[in-house]
């Protein structure tokens, strides 16, 4: 039977892991609130580029330009 510390020890191993996931996932939401506020800004100036086009100046990849080119064209319409 394992002593209480030893329970403990998992319970806070359990609480940094789980403490560890929620920095990433926050990082991740900024970033993609960042990229679409760059791509949509982007488009304002420019609403006739292409996504390779926006993906280059922007520094992103071609998926993450296409996905909020894709958002932001639709909510135009």
């Amino acid at each position: 039977m394992p002593s209480p510390q030893s329970d403990q020890w998992t319970s806070e191993g359990e609480h940094q892991i789980n403490t560890a996931q929620e920095g990433p996932a926050t990082c991740n939401q900024e970033r993609e609130a960042s990229n679409y506020e760059r791509v949509k800004a982007y488009l304002a100036g420019h609403p006739e580029a292409k996504v390779r086009d926006v993906a280059e100046v922007l520094k992103i990849s071609v998926s993450t330009a296409n996905k909020w080119m894709i958002r932001i064209k639709g909510k135009r319409s």
